[in-house]
């Protein structure tokens, strides 16, 4: 939500260039780094995600700011007039309307727009706008608020005397620094080992607070990743057995066990827990907030986990999947030791809900068929591999599942 919806929809087309999102961050004081350090971040924080479908729509040979620009004509010429044709909406009145709300001049557009909304700041006043295509769930905000106070920036209706066709939200500017704005991990010598294990900890605890909050087990919508998974699963099986018949057995399995999901709790849970949507303490790594809840939703606990296996033990690099083999302190390698502390954590931080031996299973369960989703959820039944996206899409998730499996016999060896 806010400053980082439309991340997904961003190509980083070379190493050697810098996205206008950096370039926004810097105007706000989250980038310090050079040019050159930022770049090669980018390439290697760039990830495959649930958006698809919008990021193919881009032209490889436009712009980053053509592609911006085309957003935000879409946005005011096409989309608002199909779902509000009573009304005309233009930029100019978005930033009338946004100096007269915050009552000052100082408003600039962020430097990446989403599909469905229009987003100002004022770096004076620390406040994020956003005028929407539609209204967001007021109950969910509220609960996002409940559950996550100290690290999700509150995001509330706009309700003043300004009347205005579209629905508009106000925001803070999340604290800490941007996550991809910090050098990657992959290009530190030695690996930052401290400030990742810090965050992987938080990331932990972030997910686990949710199950201090359970919602009532019908509360899972039909079209939620939770009650939907049979479709999706049994669609997956029929176009595995083509396409990957080497995955087959994890789909096949993943059906089967989805009986097991029924003893986890309904939690609200942040279905694109990415790095796109998470600030840092740049000293510690230290998680100081996490945004974007637009699309959040409840579902059964351990969906979200599958994070910590795309953005923060390994990354894609070009057409490369490298996991962190980089040895530490204890001679073991770095995505071991962050592997081992964040599931310590996230156990120990559940604990008074969930009994480790009597639901593992079940939410290993959930982090597999969350991967599952992550990849192919949208091409289930269109899966081709000669696409390449989709091509793309199956390298990671094989990638992952070869290394859950290898990491599963490991665990065994050391006890």
């Amino acid at each position: 939500m806010f400053l980082s919806e439309g991340l997904y929809y961003l190509r980083f087309k070379s190493r050697n260039s810098l996205c206008p999102f950096y370039e926004i961050l810097r105007s706000l004081s989250y980038i310090e780094e050079s040019p050159t350090v930022i770049s090669q971040s980018s390439s290697l924080y760039a990830h495959s995600g649930p958006h698809r479908h919008c990021r193919s729509t881009m032209s490889t040979s436009s712009s980053e700011s053509d592609w911006q620009h085309l957003l935000i004509n879409e946005f005011f010429e096409v989309k608002i007039p199909s779902r509000h044709p009573e009304s005309t909406v233009t930029q100019a009145q978005c930033f009338q309307v946004a100096r007269q709300i915050l009552q000052v001049l100082d408003i600039k557009h962020v430097g990446i727009q989403g599909q469905y909304s229009f987003t100002l700041f004022s770096p004076i006043r620390s406040k994020i706008i956003q005028f929407r295509l539609d209204s967001l769930d007021d109950n969910l905000l509220a609960l996002v608020h409940q559950v996550y106070e100290h690290e999700s920036p509150k995001v509330e209706r706009y309700q003043g005397p300004i009347s205005f066709p579209l629905p508009i939200y106000i925001s803070d500017l999340a604290k800490g620094v941007y996550l991809p704005a910090i050098e990657h991990p992959a290009l530190v010598k030695p690996f930052p080992i401290e400030t990742q294990l810090r965050t992987v900890i938080d990331l932990a605890r972030f997910i686990a607070r949710a199950t201090h909050f359970p919602q009532p087990p019908g509360m899972c919508l039909p079209d939620s990743w939770t009650a939907s998974a049979p479709l999706f699963l049994d669609q997956l099986i029929h176009t595995f057995a083509t396409h990957a018949p080497d995955l087959s057995p994890i789909v096949e399995r993943t059906r089967s066990d989805l009986h097991l999901l029924d003893m986890l709790p309904i939690v609200l849970t942040h279905t694109g827990l990415g790095i796109g949507n998470i600030f840092v303490d740049r000293d510690d790594g230290h998680i100081t907030a996490v945004i974007d809840w637009d699309h959040a939703g409840l579902e059964v606990f351990g969906l979200s986990v599958w994070t910590l296996y795309e953005c923060f033990l390994s990354y894609k690099q070009w057409d490369e999947i490298h996991f962190y083999t980089n040895i530490v302190s204890d001679g073991r390698p770095a995505h071991q030791v962050l592997e081992e502390a964040f599931w310590n954590e996230i156990w120990l931080s559940v604990s008074d809900r969930i009994d480790r031996k009597k639901h593992e299973e079940a939410v290993k369960a959930a982090v597999t068929l969350w991967i599952l989703n992550r990849y192919f959820r949208g091409s289930e039944t269109t899966f081709d591999i000669n696409n390449e996206e989709h091509a793309s899409e199956l390298a990671r998730a094989r990638a992952i599942f070869e290394y859950m499996e290898k990491s599963k016999e490991t665990a065994s060896l050391n006890t």
